[in-house]
């Protein structure tokens, strides 16, 4: 069962060339899927009823064409994959004319509030997403960004120290604001090159209040990678291509 929801972009949206930035791009993309959950009882509302909500493991998106100020996008998402431990969910965003502008998937895994750990999905959680596992917008299957481990130990560090504007409804570092901070970690000649149309994302641990995000840039063969470390272990790693 696919869901769809229209965005007009907005001043606040655009950067470069009067275009959409990555961040209002995610914004948009979360969004729907916080409206598709919305839908089927697992919103943003919910949570404080059932404890639970979900929490994003993994991003991989692509811009096919940036869509510029005042244009209006049609976005569409699906559930693609629903296993025990995890769900993929998919998007498209169009224009008018029905051209692709965006395609992205991302991973999820259900979250307990209180006792901060995932939680088994269950057919009863499933099944009101009517899963469509034929449709999908990348052949392969989303995977965590691979790194040179050596390489980000002898990186240059940039320390960002955790605000309160950077904590969601779960209680931990808005999954955007990853990206941004990526951003400032960026060499200058490299984040004044312009937009970045690829973006993956790895989440692997929480990034909470007051934390110490210390920041590795490098370069490998045109990724651009920033992996964000907390008391010397990787908490995410952001791919910009």
């Amino acid at each position: 069962m696919t869901f769809s929801s229209e965005y007009v972009v907005g001043l606040e949206q655009i950067g470069f060339n009067n275009e959409v930035t990555n961040r209002a791009l995610l914004s948009m993309m979360e969004d729907i899927a916080s409206l598709h959950s919305a839908s089927v009882g697992f919103g943003v509302l919910d949570v404080e009823k059932s404890r639970k909500g979900w929490v994003l493991l993994n991003w991989k998106v692509k811009v096919v064409r940036r869509p510029k100020y005042n244009e209006t996008i049609y976005a569409t998402t699906w559930s693609r994959r629903f296993e025990r431990a995890f769900a993929c969910r998919d998007f498209e965003f169009k224009d008018a004319d029905g051209n692709v502008m965006l395609i992205g998937t991302s991973k999820w895994v259900l979250f307990d509030i209180d006792t901060r750990r995932p939680q088994r999905l269950t057919e009863e959680i499933g099944a009101p997403y009517q899963s469509e596992p034929d449709r999908y917008v990348f052949e392969e299957e989303i995977a965590d960004v691979v790194y040179d481990k050596e390489a980000v130990e002898n990186a240059e560090s940039y320390v960002y120290d955790v605000m309160r504007r950077d904590i969601d409804i779960n209680g931990h570092m808005h999954n955007i604001n990853y990206v941004d901070i990526a951003s400032e970690a960026l060499p200058k000649e490299v984040y004044e090159a312009g937009h970045w149309d690829e973006i993956n994302v790895s989440y692997k641990r929480e990034i909470k209040y007051g934390d110490k995000v210390d920041c590795r840039y490098v370069c490998d063969e045109g990724r651009h990678m920033v992996a964000m470390l907390v008391d010397g272990k990787v908490n995410a790693v952001v791919e910009l291509k």
